[in-house]
């Protein structure tokens, strides 16, 4: 009985309780990675982690990925309905390509897991929701927005974050379809936050439970 309540004393400390308690660990990770348990593998749950293929900000009024660079800086991925400076949006959009380690198997789960940056305005009142959005490339960020699909969002927003604070969201596990997964980091508050994107010290990644 001791044991066990020392476990859970440990928990709370290490914030298992929280929201944002983050389920990737703070490992640096490769794409894509697979932990496979011992034991049959098709028995067995499993892991994939992949990080983002792309990872871009736009003003979706006006997509141009190298002047939300040359606003925000090379490792930022703003999420804001209003730019204190410019009076514009910044929606922040990312695409994530799979491999064959998780073609034709039963998702279980599916995690996204992003981290607000060390800038002196990173921290902000919201993190943004994530919506579907049509499939896109870098160079059709160049010229429109994506499309959001389903008419609701997939993550919702989680409130107030602050500096080099992970943000996870447990999405819909049918979003692994065969094809590229394309998410919108959607701003619902001006003063938003910026994340790390892919040249940032901690880059977006996804986690996917399979069996």
């Amino acid at each position: 009985m001791r044991a066990r309540w020392l476990g859970a004393i440990a928990c709370v400390l290490a914030g298992c309780g929280r929201v944002n308690f983050d389920p990737f660990g703070a490992g640096v990770i490769d794409a894509p990675s697979i932990d496979t348990p011992t034991g049959d593998i098709d028995d067995a749950p499993n892991t994939a982690t992949y990080l983002a293929a792309i990872a871009e900000c736009i003003d979706p009024g006006t997509p141009d990925p190298a002047f939300c660079r040359s606003i925000n800086g090379n490792t930022e991925l703003p999420v804001d309905l209003d730019d204190a400076n410019l009076n514009v949006p910044f929606y922040s959009y990312l695409r994530f390509d799979f491999d064959q380690t998780i073609a034709g198997r039963q998702i279980t789960a599916v995690s996204l897991r992003v981290v607000i940056s060390d800038g002196a305005q990173s921290d902000g009142p919201s993190t943004g929701e994530i919506w579907r959005v049509a499939t896109f490339t870098a160079t059709s960020l160049q010229t429109q927005a994506p499309a959001q699909l389903g008419g609701v969002p997939i993550g919702a927003d989680q409130g107030a974050v602050v500096q080099l604070q992970p943000v996870v969201w447990a999405l819909p596990s049918d979003v692994i379809d065969g094809g590229p997964l394309c998410v919108g980091m959607i701003p619902v508050t001006a003063a938003g936050v910026n994340y790390f994107n892919l040249q940032g010290a901690d880059p977006p990644r996804v986690r996917i439970d399979f069996l």
